[in-house]
């Protein structure tokens, strides 16, 4: 598997599949395949039948990167602070915006 450099990620189109998303991230298909069925995948997902659609810009955003190419700065306190912009995020909630959506399923049960 070829690593993909900054060019080839900011080149991606809106979605990409589960293989490129893979590559992106430098694991395997099957380990992207793996977090993708259990709700665990870091990014917003469109299933088109049998498909996958990983969305880029939440990718870009897990590499620490945004659509514009500009790097995301992490603070220590383990905030996302977006280069060129005010606002202040905490990393992994926005990301995902799949944290609490889990944790209230599972205490549900």
């Amino acid at each position: 598997m070829t690593p993909m450099t900054r060019d080839d990620l900011l080149a991606l189109p809106p979605t990409i599949g589960v293989a490129t998303a893979a590559r992106a991230l430098g694991c395997s298909r099957g380990f992207v395949y793996g977090l993708v069925r259990r709700g665990e995948f870091p990014c917003r997902i469109l299933r088109l039948g049998n498909k996958y659609l990983i969305l880029t810009a939440d990718l870009l955003r897990v590499l620490g990167m945004s659509e514009d190419g500009s790097d995301v700065a992490r603070r220590q306190d383990g905030e996302v602070e977006d280069a060129g912009s005010q606002q202040t995020t905490t990393g992994k909630t926005t990301i995902t915006g799949r944290t609490e959506d889990r944790q209230r399923a599972s205490s549900a049960r």
